[in-house]
């Protein structure tokens, strides 16, 4: 990890130095390929979804994460990425996990994909979250200064 600061431009910054992604099941080695793409379309939509917000304090949740999206330049990894119940990212560039601002466009990029998994694990969470008045995984206070993007 280094020393860079929780904003959209660094992890735009990551994802413009990017020529393709590759989305797999989990951050676990020999993880199934969900989605692999070079086009600049579908970096660019990510990088479009992903709106994050500083998070105060230290934040780290306890699943490994998934799926992970991992990124290249030529042969070389330079990031990952892993979604957390659609409402918080970690990427190799921070140290804490980061708030995401807008879960809807986040997921929507995977839906665009046929990416079942993340949208079934929110609407999985909203319906348990109806079912019971302590279990609340969906609703995560959100800084009123989550950026905007420019």
């Amino acid at each position: 990890m280094t020393d860079v600061a929780y904003d959209d431009r660094s992890l735009a910054e990551l994802i413009d130095r990017s020529d393709r992604l590759i989305v797999f099941d989990s951050p676990m080695a020999n993880a199934p390929v969900l989605y692999e793409s070079s086009g600049r379309l579908d970096l660019d939509g990510l990088k479009a979804a992903i709106r994050i917000d500083e998070p105060k304090g230290y934040i780290h949740c306890m699943c490994f994460g998934a799926p992970a999206i991992v990124f290249y330049a030529g042969r070389e990894r330079i990031g990952e990425l892993t979604n957390h119940h659609g409402h918080l990212l970690r990427c190799n560039l921070w140290e804490s996990d980061a708030p995401i601002c807008d879960p809807e466009a986040f997921l929507k990029w995977f839906d665009d994909r046929a990416i079942t998994s993340p949208r079934d694990e929110w609407n999985d969470a909203i319906a348990r979250q109806g079912q019971s008045e302590t279990c609340n995984p969906v609703r995560v206070p959100r800084s009123k200064t989550c950026r905007l993007r420019e």
